[in-house]
């Protein structure tokens, strides 16, 4: 429970400074809103999905994540690092999440000695109508 609290005191840092992104439960297409803050309580658990920039960690490549809904739905969270041939996924989490339950965590990957490289953090999620929307996150470079 104390890294869940930790993960949303980091996201609701983050979000206060306006670098976090949330999608609303809109039709299929609907683009991705800026949030001002991600709800703290699950009487507020609109449909919404939080990510933060990929960042280093000592020699983990690191992305947070938040989500909630009003209804149960499928959720994803991938690391992925950029190659010759496109987007290569490190590690991912995906999930079912019950009405009213705020889901938080990580995704993450050892990058010890690879150099530089190019990182994102991408989420998606169910909307009620069942249809994904997505989310990435802006493209980093870190070297290990």
């Amino acid at each position: 429970m104390n890294k869940i609290r930790q993960t949303a005191a980091v996201l609701a840092a983050v979000a206060a400074a306006g670098t976090l992104s949330m999608l609303s439960a809109a039709p299929a297409g609907a683009s991705t809103q800026a949030a001002e803050a991600a709800p703290s309580t699950t009487a507020a658990c609109n449909q919404w999905i939080t990510g933060t920039p990929v960042i280093l960690s000592g020699t983990l490549a690191y992305a947070g994540y938040t989500f909630c809904s009003n209804y149960p739905t499928g959720y994803e969270s991938y690391l992925q690092r950029k190659t010759t041939f496109g987007w290569k996924t490190l590690q991912s989490r995906k999930f079912r999440v019950a009405g009213g339950v705020p889901a938080y965590g990580s995704v993450q990957s050892d990058c010890d000695g690879i150099g530089t490289k190019t990182y994102r953090h991408y989420s998606a999620a169910q909307n009620a109508a069942g249809t994904w929307q997505y989310h990435y996150s802006p493209e980093v470079k870190l070297t290990c």
